[in-house]
């Protein structure tokens, strides 16, 4: 049997069946009823010509077509929760593999430029040490300069 409850909380689903099956039924005719169980069958029955078996028949199967869609629609998500997650789950394997291509990349570049730095250094060491003090005797002089303009 149909309970207001299932009616009120199939109320938008059971509006679409009876105004798809009875043509007649206007949204004024509904919305005086408001979900009320009573005034919704005698409604169909004055205005459609059925008996309240037929009217109560018509409602059980809206509201159990419901419960079958609202089945549906949860499976639905949840098949679509779990492909999201397995794309998030792809994605995120490929950004950390393209973080491990950049790390290994990054690491390649670094030994590279010691190694020159190095071979610079062993091959012409008076002109190393020359360039080193001089960088850093600009440097101390930018620093003491930037100190001192803050006092």
């Amino acid at each position: 049997m149909t309970t207001q409850e299932m009616v009120r909380g199939n109320w938008n689903s059971i509006v679409g069946a009876i105004k798809e099956r009875f043509g007649d039924i206007t949204n004024d005719d509904l919305t005086k009823v408001q979900g009320n169980i009573e005034q919704l069958i005698g409604l169909i029955q004055r205005k459609a010509g059925q008996s309240r078996q037929q009217v109560e028949q018509f409602l059980e199967q809206c509201c159990s077509d419901t419960g079958g869609l609202v089945s549906q629609a949860a499976s639905a998500a949840g098949q679509a929760a779990t492909q999201a997650s397995k794309m998030v789950a792809g994605a995120a394997a490929e950004a950390g593999q393209y973080a491990t291509d950049g790390y290994k990349y990054v690491a390649g570049q670094a030994e590279q430029g010691y190694d020159y730095a190095r071979n610079v250094v062993e091959r012409r060491p008076i002109e190393s040490i020359a360039l080193v003090a001089g960088a850093s005797l600009i440097a101390g002089v930018l620093v003491g300069l930037s100190l001192g303009s803050r006092r």
